[in-house]
């Protein structure tokens, strides 16, 4: 918190960050990502910052080996570790360096099946929108606007490889660590120059994103696709940003996952009040998840003749704000392995069949329930 408070002022940053350091307190990707992204809007070099993050990761070789290999050089990175920050990551990395070839396609397919095949086992999830979810985000961009896409979430950049077969794409990550492994992986398939990453958090980050876009074309929508995949406790504020920027392409398609596992129910409700949005739910298989359910949602903007008016959303009914809080519950404790909790694993996801409450959201093509 004393990181973040302080972002204005980067030289007393640097030198709290000294001072846990010495105080063999470790910081998570997510901090570190709060002052990459405030390195970035003040035009301040990196480099400073990824010699701390490689003396905070030092008990993990293979991360701290990563932050200093150039990209796409990785090849001579020490083995990693089970149990060490990052090692379901960076054992995707190298498993894409060993069995794909270096292309968007072939890249993604050895991300799949890394997921797929060697995770199921030890009860852990790749985190990627893959299988039927990768075929809806390959079809919704396609019928998108032939503008810039947009991504909120990189993770270690699956789905920004899928999308930049189709178009550019500028892609924000809130966790330093995952953006780096990220532009590796991307580097790799030999897409660098197609996808940009931005480290930062997007209440921090996007704003600055919209005004920098903005600059370069003065008057002129860029955006013809967003897919947010972030937490799910910012789609809606984040999505307000970009509406107010005046970026969003008419008719620019905007897609959701992860909508009904952990859960976005305070989005879905703001979706269903705002008329500058058409919005379809589609329910499908999670991907590399036996048996479970999830949500995306799809959404077609539609430039009003008058002033955008904001999500009525002050006045949430209890239901909603319960299951908003349930949901963050959720996401709160599949962080937990990055400090040193048990996390989430498969059986969390299942559905519940006893119980379940039915909430109505309204102005979508059919009538959805939210699981409670």
């Amino acid at each position: 918190m004393l990181l973040e408070a302080s972002c204005g002022n980067l030289e007393r940053c640097f030198r709290l960050l000294d001072a846990a350091l010495e105080c063999n307190l470790l910081l998570d990707g997510a901090s570190f990502g709060i002052l990459a992204g405030a390195c970035r809007r003040q035009q301040v070099h990196q480099a400073p910052l990824l010699e701390r993050f490689v003396r905070c990761y030092r008990r993990s070789p293979a991360m701290a080996g990563l932050a200093q290999a150039p990209a796409p050089h990785f090849e001579d990175l020490p083995p990693v570790q089970a149990g060490h920050s990052y090692a379901k990551e960076l054992m995707l990395l190298q498993h894409v360096r060993t069995s794909a070839s270096r292309n968007a396609s072939a890249v993604c397919r050895a991300m799949e099946q890394f997921g797929r095949e060697k995770l199921p086992s030890s009860s852990k999830w790749l985190k990627i929108a893959g299988g039927p979810k990768a075929e809806l985000l390959s079809s919704a961009v396609a019928s998108s606007p032939k503008g810039l896409a947009l991504e909120l979430g990189t993770y270690c950049g699956f789905s920004a490889l899928h999308l930049s077969c189709h178009r550019k794409v500028v892609t924000v990550e809130a966790d330093l660590g995952h953006a780096l492994i990220a532009e590796k992986v991307i580097a790799f398939a030999g897409m660098s120059q197609e996808v940009e990453v931005i480290v930062g958090h997007t209440e921090d980050t996007l704003p600055w994103l919209m005004q920098h876009l903005a600059a370069k074309e003065p008057g002129e929508p860029l955006i013809g696709f967003v897919f947010m995949d972030q937490r799910g406790s910012r789609y809606q504020s984040d999505l307000e940003i970009l509406k107010c920027s005046k970026l969003l392409m008419d008719q620019a398609v905007i897609v959701a996952d992860n909508v009904l596992k952990p859960g976005a129910p305070k989005f879905l409700w703001a979706l269903s009040n705002d008329p500058a949005f058409r919005t379809e739910v589609i329910e499908l298989e999670e991907y590399a998840m036996e048996n479970v359910r999830d949500w995306m949602t799809i959404s077609t903007y539609c430039q009003p003749a008058g002033p955008d008016r904001a999500f009525e959303c002050t006045l949430l009914p209890k239901q909603i704000q319960t299951l908003e809080w349930r949901a963050e519950m959720m996401r709160n404790r599949s962080h937990r392995p990055q400090h040193g909790g048990s996390g989430v694993d498969h059986r969390h996801f299942r559905p519940k069949r006893q119980g379940d409450q039915v909430i109505h959201i309204r102005n979508t093509p059919q009538l959805y329930n939210l699981v409670l």
